[in-house]
Protein backbone atom coordinates (compact mmCIF):
# COMPACT_ATOMS: atom_id res chain seq x y z
CA UNK A 1 0.00 0.00 0.00
CA UNK A 2 3.01 2.11 0.94
CA UNK A 3 4.67 1.63 -2.09
CA UNK A 4 1.38 2.35 -4.14
CA UNK A 5 0.74 5.47 -2.80
CA UNK A 6 4.65 6.66 -3.20
CA UNK A 7 4.13 5.86 -6.88
CA UNK A 8 0.70 7.77 -6.79
CA UNK A 9 2.51 10.69 -5.33
CA UNK A 10 5.67 10.70 -7.98
CA UNK A 11 3.19 10.93 -10.75
CA UNK A 12 1.45 13.64 -9.16
CA UNK A 13 4.85 15.55 -8.78
CA UNK A 14 5.59 14.21 -12.16
CA UNK A 15 2.70 15.85 -13.74
CA UNK A 16 2.84 19.33 -11.26
CA UNK A 17 6.41 19.64 -12.69
CA UNK A 18 5.12 18.97 -16.08
CA UNK A 19 2.48 21.42 -15.59
CA UNK A 20 4.63 24.09 -14.15
CA UNK A 21 7.00 23.86 -17.29
CA UNK A 22 5.05 24.04 -19.71
CA UNK A 23 3.69 27.38 -17.87
CA UNK A 24 7.01 28.70 -17.54
CA UNK A 25 7.37 27.19 -21.27
CA UNK A 26 4.66 29.43 -21.97
CA UNK A 27 5.43 32.32 -20.18
CA UNK A 28 9.23 32.22 -21.61
CA UNK A 29 7.88 32.15 -25.28
CA UNK A 30 5.55 35.06 -24.44
CA UNK A 31 8.23 37.02 -22.70
CA UNK A 32 10.39 35.93 -25.64
CA UNK A 33 8.21 36.90 -28.30
CA UNK A 34 7.38 40.47 -26.29
CA UNK A 35 11.17 40.96 -26.19
CA UNK A 36 11.55 40.48 -29.94
CA UNK A 37 8.50 42.47 -30.83
CA UNK A 38 10.25 45.10 -28.74
CA UNK A 39 13.14 44.47 -30.45
CA UNK A 40 11.84 44.29 -34.01
CA UNK A 41 10.12 47.40 -33.40
CA UNK A 42 12.73 49.40 -32.01
CA UNK A 43 15.04 48.38 -34.63
CA UNK A 44 11.99 49.39 -37.48
CA UNK A 45 11.66 52.80 -35.84
CA UNK A 46 15.68 53.07 -36.44
CA UNK A 47 15.21 52.30 -39.97
CA UNK A 48 12.18 54.28 -40.09
CA UNK A 49 14.41 57.32 -38.25
CA UNK A 50 17.37 56.46 -40.44
CA UNK A 51 14.90 56.66 -43.99
CA UNK A 52 13.44 60.07 -42.79
CA UNK A 53 16.98 61.65 -41.72
CA UNK A 54 17.95 60.33 -45.66
CA UNK A 55 14.90 61.95 -47.25
CA UNK A 56 16.17 64.89 -45.56
CA UNK A 57 19.55 64.94 -46.72
CA UNK A 58 18.60 64.48 -50.27
CA UNK A 59 15.56 66.93 -49.92
CA UNK A 60 18.60 69.39 -48.84
CA UNK A 61 21.27 68.16 -51.55
CA UNK A 62 18.32 68.41 -54.20
CA UNK A 63 17.65 72.01 -52.89
CA UNK A 64 21.53 72.99 -52.50
CA UNK A 65 22.13 71.64 -56.20
CA UNK A 66 19.09 73.33 -57.25
CA UNK A 67 20.33 76.84 -55.96
CA UNK A 68 23.80 75.84 -57.69
CA UNK A 69 22.16 75.49 -60.59
CA UNK A 70 19.99 78.70 -60.96
CA UNK A 71 23.25 80.70 -59.63
CA UNK A 72 25.84 79.36 -62.16
CA UNK A 73 22.67 80.22 -64.90
CA UNK A 74 22.34 83.99 -62.86
CA UNK A 75 26.09 84.19 -63.39
CA UNK A 76 26.07 82.92 -66.84
CA UNK A 77 23.18 85.59 -68.04
CA UNK A 78 24.73 88.16 -66.42
CA UNK A 79 28.42 87.66 -68.13
CA UNK A 80 26.60 86.88 -71.43
CA UNK A 81 25.01 90.93 -70.45
CA UNK A 82 28.32 91.99 -69.77
CA UNK A 83 30.11 90.90 -73.13
CA UNK A 84 26.51 91.96 -74.95
CA UNK A 85 26.73 95.20 -73.64
CA UNK A 86 30.65 95.27 -74.51
CA UNK A 87 30.30 94.34 -77.26
CA UNK A 88 27.42 96.90 -78.02
CA UNK A 89 30.06 99.60 -77.17
CA UNK A 90 32.26 98.44 -79.38
CA UNK A 91 30.03 98.79 -82.07
CA UNK A 92 29.27 102.22 -81.39
CA UNK A 93 33.08 103.65 -81.07
CA UNK A 94 34.11 101.93 -84.16
CA UNK A 95 31.13 103.45 -85.97
CA UNK A 96 32.37 106.73 -84.43
CA UNK A 97 35.93 106.04 -85.87
CA UNK A 98 34.38 105.57 -89.06
CA UNK A 99 32.19 109.45 -88.72
CA UNK A 100 35.95 111.01 -87.62
CA UNK A 101 37.18 109.59 -90.71
CA UNK A 102 34.32 110.23 -93.29
CA UNK A 103 34.48 113.91 -91.49
CA UNK A 104 38.52 114.00 -92.19
CA UNK A 105 37.90 112.96 -95.92
CA UNK A 106 35.44 115.51 -96.22
CA UNK A 107 37.15 118.44 -94.57
CA UNK A 108 40.91 117.02 -94.92
CA UNK A 109 42.35 120.87 -93.59
CA UNK A 110 41.12 120.14 -90.25
CA UNK A 111 44.19 117.47 -89.36
CA UNK A 112 46.57 119.75 -91.52
CA UNK A 113 49.81 121.12 -88.76
CA UNK A 114 49.29 124.52 -90.10
CA UNK A 115 45.69 124.45 -89.71
CA UNK A 116 45.36 122.82 -86.21
CA UNK A 117 48.45 125.19 -84.93
CA UNK A 118 46.81 128.22 -85.69
CA UNK A 119 43.65 127.52 -83.06
CA UNK A 120 42.29 129.63 -81.97
CA UNK A 121 42.97 131.99 -84.72
CA UNK A 122 41.31 130.00 -87.78
CA UNK A 123 41.56 131.95 -90.99
CA UNK A 124 40.88 131.32 -94.69
CA UNK A 125 37.86 128.85 -94.03
CA UNK A 126 34.08 130.12 -93.66
CA UNK A 127 32.98 128.71 -90.54
CA UNK A 128 36.45 127.18 -90.07
CA UNK A 129 36.86 127.80 -86.17
CA UNK A 130 33.00 126.60 -85.44
CA UNK A 131 34.03 123.39 -87.45
CA UNK A 132 37.19 122.83 -86.11
CA UNK A 133 35.81 123.37 -82.61
CA UNK A 134 32.82 120.32 -83.50
CA UNK A 135 35.28 118.42 -84.79
CA UNK A 136 38.04 118.17 -82.02
CA UNK A 137 34.57 117.91 -79.62
CA UNK A 138 33.83 114.81 -81.39
CA UNK A 139 37.22 113.29 -81.69
CA UNK A 140 37.82 114.02 -78.05
CA UNK A 141 34.43 112.14 -77.17
CA UNK A 142 35.67 109.51 -79.15
CA UNK A 143 39.04 109.08 -77.08
CA UNK A 144 36.99 109.31 -73.96
CA UNK A 145 34.53 106.72 -75.03
CA UNK A 146 37.34 104.07 -75.90
CA UNK A 147 39.76 105.17 -72.88
CA UNK A 148 36.26 103.85 -70.80
CA UNK A 149 36.24 100.87 -72.67
CA UNK A 150 39.20 99.67 -72.40
CA UNK A 151 39.01 99.85 -68.96
CA UNK A 152 41.15 103.28 -68.44
CA UNK A 153 43.98 101.82 -69.95
CA UNK A 154 46.12 104.32 -72.36
CA UNK A 155 48.49 101.49 -73.79
CA UNK A 156 45.16 99.61 -74.93
CA UNK A 157 43.37 103.12 -76.45
CA UNK A 158 46.96 103.81 -78.12
CA UNK A 159 46.67 100.17 -79.70
CA UNK A 160 43.20 100.89 -80.49
CA UNK A 161 43.81 104.22 -82.18
CA UNK A 162 46.59 106.60 -82.93
CA UNK A 163 45.76 108.83 -79.52
CA UNK A 164 49.91 110.15 -79.49
CA UNK A 165 48.48 111.75 -83.25
CA UNK A 166 45.41 112.48 -82.50
CA UNK A 167 46.44 114.88 -79.23
CA UNK A 168 49.76 116.03 -81.18
CA UNK A 169 47.28 117.59 -83.90
CA UNK A 170 44.18 118.87 -81.59
CA UNK A 171 45.86 119.63 -78.49
CA UNK A 172 45.75 123.46 -79.15
CA UNK A 173 42.09 123.11 -78.78
CA UNK A 174 42.34 120.93 -76.00
CA UNK A 175 44.32 123.70 -73.71
CA UNK A 176 42.35 126.24 -74.90
CA UNK A 177 38.78 124.76 -74.63
CA UNK A 178 37.09 125.67 -71.21
CA UNK A 179 34.90 122.98 -72.06
CA UNK A 180 37.52 120.11 -71.83
CA UNK A 181 36.39 120.52 -67.71
CA UNK A 182 33.56 118.67 -68.20
CA UNK A 183 35.44 115.71 -69.08
CA UNK A 184 35.81 112.94 -65.53
CA UNK A 185 38.95 113.42 -64.23
CA UNK A 186 40.82 109.84 -65.40
CA UNK A 187 40.69 111.26 -68.72
CA UNK A 188 41.62 114.52 -68.56
CA UNK A 189 44.70 113.16 -66.74
CA UNK A 190 45.40 110.96 -69.31
CA UNK A 191 44.90 113.29 -71.82
CA UNK A 192 47.37 115.96 -70.19
CA UNK A 193 50.02 112.96 -69.76
CA UNK A 194 49.99 112.40 -73.10
CA UNK A 195 50.62 116.04 -74.33
CA UNK A 196 53.27 116.10 -70.94
CA UNK A 197 54.89 113.60 -72.85
CA UNK A 198 54.47 114.53 -76.34
CA UNK A 199 55.82 117.74 -75.09
CA UNK A 200 59.19 116.68 -73.27
CA UNK A 201 59.81 113.86 -76.82
CA UNK A 202 60.24 117.61 -78.84
CA UNK A 203 56.59 116.57 -80.79
CA UNK A 204 54.61 119.71 -79.86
Amino acid sequence: MVLKGQIEMNEIRTTIISSISGIIGVGLGVIGTLVAAKVTNRIQQQIADRNIDLQKKIAESSLALQKQIADSQSDLQRDLAKENNRAHQRALIDGMVLKMLEFLMEYPHLEKDEFCKSYPDVKGHPNGKERYEAFCCFVFNLLMAAFKHFDEDVKKLGDYIGIDEIVRSHHRWWEHDRENLNYDEPFRRAIQAVIDRLKKEGKI
